[in-house]
């Protein structure tokens, strides 16, 4: 991140703060998503090739390929889109290294955050549930 800034000439400001968040949430959201899958990739190792095809349709869902501005300018449309859990922590990361404020609603916050807590609590008890009875499958 850090030669990115000096190559661009970004300006260093307390939005840098956002990155680690960002990065936090999108890993702890990556570990829920591992946490829930992992018990059954074990039984059924097709559930690889399925999430594989998730997360590649998933990342024309997400703020990589357009911005969240690009979505707010859609209307009801493109704020539905901001609902995806990892628009948050990409768009959290692109201001912050780009050196503007944190401009989405805050309900599409609340929402990502809430989303990722009960990812992290629903994948946690999942995987200690089954995590016994998926070892006899490896």
């Amino acid at each position: 991140m850090i030669p990115i800034i000096f190559y661009f000439d970004t300006p260093i400001t307390l939005h840098l703060l956002w990155v680690p968040l960002g990065i936090i949430m999108a890993g702890l959201m990556g570990g829920s998503f591992g946490l829930f899958f992992a018990p059954m990739n074990c039984k059924q190792r097709d559930v690889e090739h399925l999430f594989r095809f998730i997360v590649r349709a998933g990342f024309f869902f997400s703020p990589v390929m357009w911005t969240a501005e690009m979505a707010l300018e859609r209307g009801n449309l493109g704020e539905m889109a901001l609902w995806n859990p990892m628009a948050t922590p990409i768009t959290m990361v692109r201001h912050a290294i780009e050196g503007h404020a944190l401009e989405l609603p805050f309900g599409v916050i609340t929402a990502s955050t809430l989303f990722l807590f009960a990812c992290l609590i629903f994948g946690s008890m999942i995987f200690t549930m089954s995590e016994s009875k998926a070892v006899k499958y490896l």
